[in-house]
This record gives C-alpha cells, sequence and structure tokens, in this order.
C-alpha cells in the first residue's frame, strides 16, 4: 500500500461524477453502519483520544459528502469529495488488501488509505468542519 495506489483509485473515482454519485448512493447505508460498528468496536477498548479522532474522522467524511450530495454544502472541490469516497468505500470493502476479519491488523490498510486521503485534503475539511461549528480540536 503506498500513495500511488491510493492517489491511482481516487483519480479514477474523480474521472466519473456521475458513476461516483450512484455508487456512492448505492453505498451510504452500508458506509454509515461500518463507521458506527467500528466506533462501537473501539469504543469497547477504549476511549482515548486519538481514537476518538479517528471515529470523529470517518464521521465527518461522510457528513462532508452528505451536505455535498444534498446540496447544503458545495464549497469543496469535486476531487474532495471523490476522494472521499473512495476512501470511505474502500473502508467499507471487507476483502481488500488485509481483510478486515482479521481483528485489529484488518483495519490497518483502512486506516492507511484513510490517512492519505484525509491529509491531501485537511484544508477543505477543515472549512467544512467551521462551517457545520463543530470543534476542530475533536478532528485535527
Amino acid at each position: 500500500m503506498d500513495e500511488k495506489y491510493v492517489r491511482d483509485g481516487w483519480e479514477n473515482m474523480a474521472k466519473d461524477e456521475e458513476k461516483t454519485m450512484a455508487t456512492w448512493v448505492n453505498s451510504q447505508a452500508k458506509v454509515q453502519e461500518k463507521i458506527e460498528k467500528v466506533g462501537e468496536q473501539i469504543g469497547t477498548y477504549t476511549q482515548v483520544g486519538p481514537v476518538e479522532k479517528f471515529v470523529n474522522k470517518l464521521k465527518l467524511l461522510y457528513n462532508c459528502v452528505s451536505d455535498y450530495i444534498s446540496g447544503n454544502y458545495r464549497e469543496v472541490p469535486w476531487f474532495t469529495i471523490a476522494g472521499i469516497i473512495f476512501a470511505l468505500l474502500y473502508f467499507l470493502n471487507p476483502g481488500d488488501l488485509i481483510p478486515d476479519f482479521i481483528p485489529v491488523i484488518g483495519h490497518i490498510d483502512d486506516a492507511t488509505v484513510l490517512y492519505f486521503v484525509w491529509k491531501t485534503i485537511e484544508a477543505d475539511l477543515k472549512r467544512y468542519a467551521q462551517w457545520k461549528g463543530y470543534n476542530l480540536m475533536e478532528y485535527f
């Protein structure tokens, strides 16, 4: 797993906006369910700051795309939305590079993809979080 792999997947999502949006709409409930499930699983181990921030970041990514699709927030480049959708769909896919059924280790590749995407679009996400009135310390 490297940055090129993530960037290639991201660029493929950005090439076809209509297909990407359809994929998101079809997967939206699954993504939300998995975010909640991971939050619950992590919560059973500990409620430490960095762990909470990871779950909060997932929720922020999800909310950003949802607000974009609903038309509530359009102050974000399409490339950013495509990157978020790519990262969340990769996160959703249980059969990725390291299968998710392997406890803890199964989410390392998911976290890596999320990290690369997050770092690339962090400025856009800060603007979105400020627009929503969120406390930035909970996410960044």
